[in-house]
């Protein structure tokens, strides 16, 4: 049997091989190949996936024959299990909940990671698991925050010993005062746990914080008593509260992309990400707007092409040249450059030596002509014979 499994290497405090495996549920699987599974990734590992096995040691009623095999595989290898009672998998058809997916790890990395089961499908019907480092491992947090409301401001008047000679004086300490009031604060005013900052989705808005937290009710309460009007409920509110989400996001990004004029500041958008190229795609795509209707053009991220036919090379000439002035034109107020250099011409015709070669410039700079082009890998020799007879074609391309 060839076991379903991929690796990747990630760097946290140090490089950890994380494999994702999944076992069929009808196939046989030896406990030989279970255990060249450990002489594959490089150490130390972490061991993610569905194993399709039961056993009490991770919160099942019972304990298959899979579950065995598991068992003897982390006892014969030494490794370790991260996996507590929390059920991983829920089977809609019976309306129950099961342990089987694992995490297991090499025993170096037991004491440095904690282990957890979301408690959320997201549209699957197995939990994710989330494995973390005991502490934030540089986690962003939000610093704690005073909570006023909760604040008893006799006590806090009483602590915040500032006496009249404190500030009397010509000599006045302002850090001895901000210590006497830092410290009546923090020990009279409450705050709040210091936690991980999360960051906020611009599309997210009250109506999508409403049906996800109807979802999260109705999901908790079909766990508590999972009966079919439960069932059906939490699917109905599921099924809503994805299509807000879904109208929400394409409303945001159509706002978005409206927003965006020939003067609008990149600034903030930093060069490399992907946000940066979609942005400079569809930005660029007006270029072939521009375009006189007898000139053709393609563009594919910055790599554009225009074309003109027809049977009087000077008319095609003419039509070209000023393609190629109002595209300049558009990139001078856009803040685009064409560049003469990089830019060249062909050709294609089903006649030899019959017409000279066409002279068409960039800011006075003339775009040099070949006999073969290179367009997004496609190589088009100047006398291939794509046209109809007596027809002549220049194509023209830049970048």
């Amino acid at each position: 049997m060839i076991l379903e499994a991929v690796a990747v290497q990630v760097h946290t405090r140090s490089l950890i091989t994380v494999c994702s495996i999944y076992l069929t549920p009808h196939d046989v699987i030896s406990q030989q190949e279970l255990n060249n599974l450990v002489d594959q990734p490089p150490t130390p590992f972490i061991l993610l996936g569905d194993f399709i096995g039961r056993s009490t040691l991770w919160g099942s009623d019972s304990t298959n024959f899979r579950g065995q095999q598991i068992e003897q595989f982390t006892s014969d290898n030494c490794l370790c299990l991260l996996n507590d009672d929390e059920t991983t998998y829920f089977h809609e058809p019976t309306r129950t909940f099961h342990s089987l997916d694992l995490a297991i790890c090499s025993p170096e990395l037991l004491p440095l990671l904690n282990f957890s089961v979301g408690s959320d499908l997201y549209n699957s019907d197995h939990f994710p698991l989330i494995v973390s480092h005991v502490d934030s491992g540089g986690a962003i947090l939000c610093p704690p925050r005073f909570l006023f409301q909760r604040a008893d401001w006799f006590v806090f008047s009483q602590l915040a010993d500032i006496t009249e000679t404190m500030v009397s004086t010509a000599d006045i300490s302002e850090q001895h005062i901000v210590n006497a009031i830092t410290n009546a604060a923090n020990n009279n005013i409450p705050k709040t746990l210091p936690r991980l900052r999360k960051f906020r989705k611009p599309w997210w808005n009250a109506a999508c914080r409403d049906s996800r937290r109807r979802e999260k009710i109705l999901w908790n309460r079909f766990r508590r008593y999972p009966t079919t009007e439960n069932l059906v409920a939490f699917k109905q509110a599921k099924a809503l509260a994805r299509r807000i989400r879904r109208r929400s996001q394409r409303e945001s990004w159509i706002n978005f992309i409206s927003s965006i004029i020939s003067s609008t500041s990149t600034e903030g958008v930093p060069q490399g990400i992907a946000l940066s190229v979609t942005l400079f795609i569809l930005h660029l795509s007006q270029i072939l707007s521009h375009l006189p209707s007898s000139v053709h053009g393609s563009l594919y991220i910055d790599d554009l092409q225009i074309s003109c036919q027809g049977s009087n090379m000077h008319l095609i000439e003419r039509q070209l040249q000023n393609a190629v002035n109002k595209l300049v034109a558009w990139c001078d107020n856009n803040g685009h450059t064409i560049s003469a250099e990089k830019s060249r011409c062909v050709h294609f015709s089903r006649k030899r030596n019959i017409n000279l070669d066409p002279n068409i410039r960039i800011r006075n700079s003339p775009i040099l002509v070949v006999n073969e082009i290179r367009f997004l890998g496609v190589n088009s020799p100047s006398f291939r014979m794509f046209y109809t007879c007596g027809r002549s074609v220049r194509s023209l391309e830049t970048s």
